[in-house]
């Protein structure tokens, strides 16, 4: 598989975003793709972008093959940005990343390097420094994570030497505190690279792979009761996951 480049790519994932928050492009919805061609990052995969509402740009780090450099891309100009922001995580891929916008700035969790990592960083969206915050689980990567705002969860993927977990772990965006959250007696099987999103009182969560191949199957966490049901959606979902080893 060849690799994408950040412009191809992201802009890709992120104009549904844009066009669903109000913004202007060359393309009205439903009209279809436009490649963006501005210069920017070199060929990379597996990277972590989030997107900054507040200035309408995506802020993309690492990636395997890319650098410890930060990318902003901003919709309105629809130009790239180097930004060499000193003293932060080591080149990273397949970490789990989040936007605070509360806090202006981006947290990343995990990822791979030489090894799993377990670090946990933040990246301001103003003054375009990092630093270091208190680590929580063991280093993992190919991790899947979302956010209310309030908090960060984190679930499942690899702990070195590609063991899937089903942890959840939430991080506390006020005080930058970890916890390992209960699941219950029935919860899903260890699994990596999911689709995870919040809507009020719930996680909700679908797909992925282990070692073995896909983890199909679609869950919702209580955030009140701290369970897991499984749910029994209508139709036929395109994918189970992505499978890489």
């Amino acid at each position: 598989m060849r690799a994408f480049k950040p412009q191809e790519l992201v802009f890709f994932l992120l104009l549904s975003m844009l066009i669903g928050c109000g913004g202007s492009s060359r393309s009205s919805p439903g009209t279809g793709w436009f490649q963006v061609t501005a210069p920017g990052p070199s060929p990379r995969w597996a990277p972590m972008a989030v997107f900054d509402s507040e200035r309408r740009q995506v802020v993309l780090y690492g990636g395997a093959g890319g650098g410890a450099e930060v990318w902003l891309f901003s919709f309105d100009q629809q130009t790239w940005q180097r930004i060499d922001a000193p003293n932060g995580p080591p080149p990273l891929d397949s970490a789990g990343a989040v936007a605070d916008m509360n806090n202006d700035r981006m947290i990343i969790f995990g990822g791979f390097s030489t090894a799993a990592s377990n670090g946990t960083w933040a990246f301001s969206f103003a003054n375009h420094t990092w630093s270091s915050l208190p680590t929580g689980p063991s280093g993992r990567f190919d991790i899947g994570a979302t956010t209310d705002g309030q908090h960060a969860w984190f679930y499942g993927g690899y702990l070195q030497g590609f063991v899937p977990v089903n942890e959840l772990w939430q991080f506390d965006l006020s005080s930058n505190s970890w916890s390992l959250l209960p699941q219950g007696q029935t919860l899903p099987s260890p699994r990596t690279n999911m689709a995870i999103g919040f809507l009020p009182g719930f996680l909700y969560m679908t797909g992925g792979h282990d070692l073995d191949g896909l983890t199909p199957g679609t869950w919702r966490y209580n955030l009140t009761s701290s369970t897991w049901a499984q749910l029994t959606p209508t139709g036929t979902p395109g994918a189970g996951g992505s499978l890489w080893l």
